[in-house]
């Protein structure tokens, strides 16, 4: 075992986390006093990737179960109108003679016979057809070949995006691993353009330098684009949590993401225990809170409905706002239960939540948090390779991080922040699934839903 001294990471943690923690001055509810509560998700794939189902099936599915906004995530790609026959494909082969294409725009997949990753086939075809009809599918046989175009973005927020009712955001999914190959994937968001994947040796190194890269990349876009690293647990607890530690500019992570089987270790750190120690961290340097996203990681749409979500009150349904308002930390996520409010008052220092009633089944509501004195020294435990899963060196750390602060059953509850509190955040889930929580079975509960810490020192 290797212990590593708080004040090690402490010094290490840049500069620009302290320089954008600013102090909280009101609820949320006190400065948007006509916001509403906007459901969306964002992160998903469609066939522009390795998604099943066409983007127009996709996003209708959203919209059909009541979602206000969703973003097109694709991996590390965008759905511009370029002719072109590349990327995220069963067979990226163009044909020879591209005649037939002359005046085509967008991107054009090869239909094929197999199931396999990534691929096309008729399924998908029929599908389309059943629900858009006939015309709703372009195709040319060339060479024996037979290839169906695929619709860009901005033809596809032309065809479902409603003002004040549905909006669908632009981005992408940058997918890869670091060179001693650990999954590091992150979401830029509200941007129409995407850049190579940078990996470089740890987790660490190629979550900065994507990070920072994109911060130039993108510093030309008209309105704020939006930065997530997402479910740091897979595969096998590849980004751990001083990778958020060292970078306090990273404002989001996915606390939850359905599309994923978590893995589960002894030793192993929960996406909860991993958010605690993070803010831990950040608030006695000082710096940003992270806050949580909730998203399904679609891919295959076998369900009859999502199973993860987020909730914005946001004074309009616009990505500017939806951006403010999450910056301020005025949203939740979720996996099946939903918040019916949330307030956080500055002077008591309380967070107070309702719930929206369940039929029949009994609620838990938990206030968590950390206290000053909390030891937040981290220890390695390296866990040897097993079947499928590589080796790792796993931070654990006490559980003085991340206590129940207060707990109970029912649909209301509140806590106020005691005068050694450095944060506190409410999670709520049905009774049944609290003891399995407990017991890291599951990893992360379902169903659940989770407020963003507030704290009376930083923001």
């Amino acid at each position: 075992m290797k212990n590593v001294n708080r004040r090690l990471f402490l010094k290490s943690v840049s500069a620009l986390g302290a320089a954008l923690a600013t102090p909280l001055t009101s609820t949320p509810a006190q400065e948007e006093p006509s916001a509403h509560w906007y459901r969306g998700n964002l992160h998903l794939h469609t066939q522009w990737s390795d998604g099943k189902p066409f983007p127009e099936w996709v996003i209708a599915w959203y919209k059909e179960h009541g979602y206000h906004f969703i973003c097109t995530s694709d991996h590390n790609t965008f759905q511009t109108d370029e002719l072109r026959f590349s990327a995220w494909c069963g067979s990226c082969e163009p044909p020879k003679d591209l005649v037939p294409f002359d005046g085509e725009t967008s991107r054009w997949k090869e239909i094929v016979d197999s199931n396999g990753w990534a691929q096309l086939n008729q399924k998908q075809i029929d599908q389309m057809r059943e629900k858009f009809g006939n015309d709703a599918v372009k195709i040319k046989t060339v060479e024996g070949r037979t290839f169906c175009r695929l619709t860009p973005f901005d033809e596809l927020d032309q065809q479902f995006s409603e003002p004040g009712k549905f909006l669908i955001i632009p981005g992408f999914e940058q997918t890869g691993a670091s060179r001693d190959d650990h999954q590091v994937h992150m979401n830029f968001i509200n941007v129409r353009n995407f850049f190579p994947y940078i990996a470089e040796e740890n987790p660490q190194k190629t979550v900065d330098a994507n990070f920072k890269y994109g911060q130039e990349f993108f510093k030309e876009n008209s309105e704020p684009f939006m930065f997530t690293l997402n479910h740091p647990i897979w595969r096998f607890y590849d980004v751990d949590p001083r990778v958020l530690i060292n970078n306090a500019g990273i404002r989001f992570f996915e606390i939850n993401n359905n599309g994923l089987s978590y893995p589960k270790a002894e030793s192993g750190w929960t996406p909860d225990t991993y958010w605690d120690l993070v803010n831990a961290y950040r608030v006695k340097a000082g710096q940003q809170l992270l806050l949580a996203t909730g998203t399904d990681d679609e891919h295959s749409y076998k369900r009859e409905a999502p199973r993860a979500w987020m909730v914005v009150r946001a004074s309009e349904l616009t990505f500017p706002a939806l951006f403010q308002a999450m910056n301020q930390g005025d949203f939740y996520a979720s996996n099946g239960l939903d918040f019916e409010e949330i307030t956080f008052d500055r002077k008591s220092g309380t967070l107070a939540v309702k719930v929206k009633p369940l039929d029949g089944r009994k609620v838990r509501i938990d206030f968590l948090g950390t206290r000053e004195g909390a030891d937040l020294t981290i220890t390695e435990v390296e866990v040897p390779a097993k079947e499928n899963q590589p080796v790792r060196v796993m931070p654990t750390w006490s559980p003085e991080v991340g206590r129940v602060f207060q707990s109970s059953e029912g649909l209301e509850a509140s806590y106020t922040l005691q005068s050694d509190d450095l944060y506190v955040r409410a999670r709520i889930t049905t009774v049944d699934e609290v003891p399995q929580f407990q017991d890291k079975e599951p990893v992360v509960p379902r169903p659940g839903a989770w407020t963003q810490p507030w704290s009376l020192l930083v923001r």
